[in-house]
């Protein structure tokens, strides 16, 4: 796999089990006895394998012999490093970044959760912080610790932002993709507004999302503000909220359909200028 294609463990995600080695160029996940979602991680990462969407882990060599036989249990997970940290660190410092590379970024997410979904597990932490960049902007999803097989239950809660409200940890909405399916429709959303809103007057927030995605003191939903280049993404949004798509494979073909069109009417509206 090209460098390239290496995602960056960042500021923003490191804590106590995540630090440089001494090159600087790797990062290190420790994981100790009692570290029930780091041992969880290596197992998900057995079972995936690679994929271009996909952060690479460096130490399997082979994919063919279960991770669990080819580390050692407290042995660390290693990690590529690339400069362009995680998509949540590049929003707060590029607030608006060209519609095309949003676009992409939206295809790419689909690609990883078509991936996840078809592999027979759901990915559970699916937010613009767990998902990296390379030196080209692409996007590496990334940190499966709380991840498991469809039907059992995640090993963690997605950030409130990006869970269906009133979700119970209990039933079945955490135990399938639909724990993807709605976060991936809020990042969506988070992707063609951000920047929209003047930033004289209000700042883009993902707090916006809160009571019901509603704009603060206006009364007005956030996911009107949609450009019109991006209405198509619009539809995609609501079903993702409505848990209309079943897996990340029906997802994934509406998201092209959906960049499809965005690119045709993008080329139709250049021709005509």
């Amino acid at each position: 796999m090209s460098s390239d294609y290496l995602g960056q463990l960042t500021d923003s995600l490191a804590h106590d089990s995540f630090h440089p080695d001494d090159s600087g160029d790797v990062y290190v996940k420790t994981c100790d006895a009692e570290d029930l979602m780091g041992h969880n991680e290596r197992h998900v990462y057995s079972g995936l394998g690679p994929h271009p969407r996909i952060l690479k882990c460096l130490n399997p060599t082979d994919w063919t012999i279960p991770i669990a036989e080819r580390v050692s249990p407290n042995e660390p997970l290693r990690f590529p490093k690339a400069p362009k940290g995680d998509l949540q660190q590049y929003l707060w410092n590029h607030p608006d970044p060209p519609f095309p590379l949003r676009v992409k970024w939206i295809h790419q997410i689909a690609e990883g959760l078509e991936f996840i979904h078809t592999k027979g597990f759901f990915w559970a932490d699916c937010t613009p912080a767990n998902m990296l960049l390379t030196n080209n902007l692409d996007i590496l999803l990334c940190d499966f610790g709380a991840s498991t097989l469809i039907t059992e239950r995640a090993f963690g809660v997605l950030p409130g932002l990006y869970m269906k409200p009133g979700a119970d940890f209990s039933g079945d909405y955490f135990r399938s993709t639909k724990v993807d399916i709605y976060a991936f429709g809020c990042v969506v959303l988070e992707l063609i507004t951000h920047g929209v809103i003047d930033a004289e007057t209000e700042a883009w927030n993902p707090e916006f999302f809160r009571g019901g995605h509603t704009y603060p003191d206006s009364g007005f939903l956030l996911i009107d503000l949609i450009p019109t280049s991006l209405v198509p993404f619009k539809a995609i949004v609501e079903s993702c909220w409505d848990l209309y798509y079943p897996d990340g494979r029906q997802l994934f073909a509406a998201v092209k359909d959906a960049c499809t069109q965005y690119e045709s009417e993008t080329q139709s509206s250049a021709n005509v200028e």
